[in-house]
C-alpha cells in the first residue's frame, strides 16, 4: 500500500483566554480568474465564491493578531500573523474572492476551513481543523491531520486526505485519490476512469459507474468495504481478504487461496469484462453489491 502523505505537524502556543476581539474589513481589486492564497494560524476560514472583480476581507481577529491583505489583480495574499511575533493568533474570517479564482490556503496548525462557489483550483491544508467543499470547482487537493474532510462537487480531479476523520466525497468523476488512517471513507459520484482508496480503521463506500478503462483501486487494512455498482457494469474483479468474508451479487463465490490460511480471493469478470476492480483486505469484510 502506497503510504498516506502526512501534513507536517506545526508546534504552536494555545491562544491566550479571554482574549479581546476587533473588526476587520479590507479589499482590494482582483482579475477574473487569479490567484488567491490565504493563511491563518488558528480560528476559522471561510472562503465565498462572488461575481465582483474584488477580494473582501470581513470578520474578527484577537487582539494578538494582525490581518494583511496584499497584492491585487492575479495574485492576492492574505495572512493572519501576531502583532508579538509569537503565540498563536486567531481570526474568524470571511473572504469573498471571484468566483473563477484559484485559491491556495494554509490553515495550520489550528484553524478549519469551508470553500463553497468556487469554479477554479481549490487547494487547502489543514493540521488541528476540518475542510468543506462545495460548488463548482474541478480540481480539489485537501489535506488535514485532526479533522473530517467533506466535498461536495462535480470535481473531475479530487485528492483528499485526513489521518484522524472521515473523509466524504460526493459528486466527482474523472479521477479520485482519498484515503484516512482513522475514519470512514465514503465516495458517491458520476463516471470515474480512476480511483484509489486507501483506509487502516474504519469503513470504505463506493458508489458510482466505471469507465470501460477505468481502474479503481480500494485497499484497507481492519476496515470493511463496500461496493455499489451497476448490474451490467463492464469491469474484471479481483478481490481478496486474509480473514474476512467477501460477499458477491453478481454471482461467483469466493475460494479460500489454501487449506492452511483464512484468505479468500475472488475473480471474476461482468458485462464482458473492462474496467479493472481490485479490492484487497486484511481484516475485513468486502461487499459487492448491484445498484438497483
Amino acid at each position: 500500500m502506497r503510504p498516506i502523505a502526512f501534513v507536517p505537524f506545526l508546534l504552536a502556543l494555545a491562544a491566550p483566554s479571554g482574549a479581546a476581539w476587533r473588526q476587520v474589513e479590507q479589499s482590494r481589486p482582483a482579475s477574473a480568474d487569479g490567484v488567491v492564497e490565504i493563511e491563518i494560524p488558528s480560528g476559522r476560514v471561510s472562503v465565498v465564491g462572488w461575481e465582483q472583480n474584488e477580494v473582501r476581507v470581513t470578520g474578527e481577529v484577537d487582539d494578538d493578531a494582525e490581518l494583511e491583505l496584499d497584492g491585487s489583480g492575479s495574485h492576492v495574499q492574505i495572512e493572519v500573523d501576531s502583532r508579538r511575533g509569537h503565540g498563536q493568533a486567531e481570526a474568524r474570517i470571511e473572504v469573498r474572492v471571484p468566483r473563477g479564482s484559484r485559491v491556495e490556503i494554509d490553515a495550520s496548525p489550528n484553524a478549519s476551513v469551508e470553500v463553497q462557489g468556487i469554479d477554479g483550483r481549490i487547494r487547502a491544508e489543514a493540521v488541528n481543523g476540518g475542510i468543506t467543499v462545495k460548488g463548482g470547482s474541478s480540481e480539489i487537493e485537501v489535506e488535514t491531520v485532526n479533522g473530517g474532510v467533506e466535498i461536495e462537487a462535480p470535481a473531475t480531479r479530487v485528492r483528499a486526505e485526513s489521518v484522524n476523520g472521515r473523509v466524504v466525497i460526493r459528486g466527482a468523476s474523472g479521477d479520485i485519490e482519498a484515503s484516512t488512517v482513522n475514519g470512514r471513507l465514503e465516495v458517491a459520484g458520476g463516471r470515474f476512469e480512476r480511483a484509489r482508496l486507501e483506509i487502516v480503521n474504519g469503513r470504505v463506500v463506493f458508489a458510482g459507474d466505471l469507465s470501460r478503462t477505468a481502474l479503481l483501486e480500494v485497499e484497507s487494512v481492519s476496515g470493511d468495504v463496500e461496493l455499489t455498482l451497476a448490474g451490467d457494469v463492464a469491469a474484471d474483479f479481483q478481490v481478496s481478504s486474509f480473514s474476512g468474508d467477501i460477499d458477491n451479487d453478481f454471482g461467483a463465490r469466493a475460494e479460500r487461496t489454501s487449506r492452511w490460511t483464512t484468505e479468500k480471493e475472488l475473480r471474476f469478470s461482468n458485462g464482458g469484462g473492462g474496467a479493472s476492480v481490485e479490492i484487497h483486505t486484511l481484516s475485513g469484510d468486502v461487499q459487492l453489491r448491484k445498484r438497483q
